[in-house]
């Protein structure tokens, strides 16, 4: 059989059988087939090393055949799916729930996470989970794969990688990513005051959320993993270690590093204080009681666009409302109506915090006096 005639079978049976075909030669006649065929193996012998390097695989005996297919491609074939699925699965589950947020925040475009967490969350804090799946995961053991052939045929059938287990996995993470954020939202939908008196934002609850994240992923590849190394456990385990350092680092280095002002204090929230008119601190919940009704207090708002980026709002409590005495050119904008009746001090105190509440929704963090903020 000539060269051209080898190729063209195999072309024959590739176009009208329809089946992934593999060709195997060791000389220089069996170059055609070897290129044609979907997989190419060459053996190396005393005809030459033409063969070898046309080949995608190259073997010293005819006998090691069936260690290449029964063992390492069907080893191959499970971790490069496990893989491909995984990588899916922890992409969909983070982004989806920005989708989640923008019902949350009228598709204002404001992100739930700090820009750098995400840009970190492919190359460092699930980095690892993949490249364990991908590289040391077993199905089965060598010996287990050769004395029952049978188990070939799960790869040989796509069992493992079709659409019908692509599209399990996206449902999966779409449901993993609906509890991930609606439970944390929910269970913070009212404000809640934390032992230094600050109040949750915006960031708070982005923060909960992706460590949700970063552990149930880091645990799915955990359950995705047959054969545990000591490269898995250090994969799985560290890298929710390393996104908990992180943020303990990250939410403190502002301003020593002039970094993510917004990350500042959300592992250890500042102390709140507020100024009333006669310039003493006091909280606004003080000032209440005391039944001021002449207040004034300077917002400072920090867009999160960036460290200098601050829009400034002046209000003043006078003669029963709270008069805006300058509007900034761009960002959050606050609209108040003159009462007719004064008002008390303790309106006061609510007017502040639906204030909050809604700089919060908008993605701003609303500082009094300048480097505290509730």
């Amino acid at each position: 059989v000539s060269p051209l005639q080898k190729s063209e079978i195999v072309d024959v049976v590739k176009k009208r059988v329809k089946a992934i075909t593999l060709a195997i030669g060791d000389g220089a006649n069996d170059v055609g087939m070897i290129q044609t065929a979907h997989v190419g193996v060459g053996i190396s012998g005393n005809e030459g090393m033409q063969a070898t390097n046309n080949s995608d695989y190259a073997i010293a005996q005819f006998s090691y055949l069936e260690k290449l297919l029964l063992v390492h491609g069907a080893w191959s074939y499970n971790r490069v799916t496990k893989c491909i699925l995984y990588c899916f699965y922890k992409n969909v589950v983070l982004y989806i729930i920005e989708l989640w947020f923008a019902f949350v925040n009228g598709f204002s475009g404001q992100i739930l996470f700090e820009r750098w967490c995400i840009g970190l969350y492919n190359v460092i804090f699930t980095a690892l989970p993949p490249f364990t799946l991908g590289i040391f995961e077993r199905s089965c053991t060598q010996e287990s794969m050769l004395r029952f052939p049978q188990l070939y045929k799960i790869t040989q059938n796509a069992e493992g990688f079709n659409t019908k287990v692509f599209w399990g996995h996206c449902i999966h993470a779409l449901v993993h990513s609906l509890i991930l954020f609606w439970f944390p939202m929910k269970a913070l939908e009212h404000d809640t005051p934390l032992a230094s008196g600050h109040a949750t934002d915006y960031l708070f609850v982005g923060n909960i959320v992706y460590t949700y994240v970063v552990v149930t992923v880091c645990l799915k590849a955990g359950l995705e993993t047959t054969a545990w190394t000591k490269f898995s456990h250090l994969a799985v385990w560290g890298s929710m270690l390393i996104w908990l350092v992180f943020f303990g680092v990250y939410s403190t280095i502002w301003p020593t590093i002039p970094i993510a002002p917004d990350m500042k204090g959300q592992l250890i929230p500042p102390s709140v204080q507020a100024l009333h008119e006669n310039g003493s601190q006091a909280g606004w919940s003080c000032a209440a009681e005391a039944g001021l009704h002449d207040i004034s207090c300077v917002f400072v708002v920090s867009s999160p666009l960036g460290a200098h980026s601050f829009e400034y709002f002046y209000f003043q409590w006078a003669e029963g409302c709270w008069l805006q005495t300058h509007t900034p050119i761009e960002g959050l904008t606050f609209k108040f109506q003159r009462s007719q009746a004064r008002h008390t001090a303790p309106e006061a105190l609510t007017f502040l915090q639906e204030a909050r509440k809604l700089a919060s929704l908008c993605g701003f963090k609303v500082y009094l006096n300048g480097d505290t903020y509730i």
